[in-house]
């Protein structure tokens, strides 16, 4: 099913067209392994489109994700340490 790329490997690689990354590209900008990319596409944690049975993603709905994913971890670090500040 997937293949298993280095980290070395994943360097390499070469975006082609934003509008259309493969799973191999997207694990690379992403900075993740093929298999997550799948796992994180059919739970339907990433956005994107399936062209017969292959999945697609784009740059700009990455952006947006990795945006979100930003912003959750600074709420719970926000979160944790307005707990602290009210304890002491």
């Amino acid at each position: 099913m997937a293949t298993k790329l280095k980290k070395a490997d994943m360097k390499d690689i070469v975006i082609q067209d934003e509008n259309k990354m493969s799973v191999t590209e997207c694990a690379a900008y992403l900075e993740k392994s093929v298999d997550t990319i799948y796992k994180m596409a059919r739970a339907k944690q990433l956005p994107h489109y399936k062209l017969r049975n292959n999945y697609y993603f784009q740059k700009r709905f990455l952006d947006r994700y990795r945006e979100r994913q930003q912003e959750v971890i600074m709420e719970k670090i926000e979160a944790k340490w307005l707990l602290e500040t009210e304890v002491n």
